[in-house]
């Protein structure tokens, strides 16, 4: 049936959510505070982007797992040209395609 429907997995679906919410609060769009809650990364890396931000190091799983957390981990594994889009519908969009690769 999930073929049928052309659905990604669930777990695939829940992180393009969870990306699109954090761009989202990031642009401005939810009240969710996440600019104060997050530092950017100081220098760019090979692996990072100019969007980054440190990861949190929480010792407790209960927020470790988290959607702060765990959001910021993958948002800095997008490539760049994803994180620079600032409509929300384009976004998601581009998330789409990045993931059924």
């Amino acid at each position: 049936m999930i073929q049928d429907l052309q659905w990604g997995t669930l777990a695939r679906r829940r992180n393009i959510t969870r990306l699109a919410l954090f761009q989202k609060s990031l642009q401005g769009y939810l009240s969710i505070p996440v600019r104060t809650l997050l530092r950017p990364v100081q220098r760019s890396t090979r692996r990072s982007h100019s969007h980054s931000f440190i990861e949190l190091q929480p010792t407790k799983d209960c927020y470790k797992y988290s959607f702060i957390p765990r959001t910021v981990i993958d948002w800095n594994n997008l490539p760049q040209e994803i994180t620079n889009i600032e409509e929300p519908k384009a976004f998601k969009n581009q998330l789409k395609d990045h993931f059924t690769i």
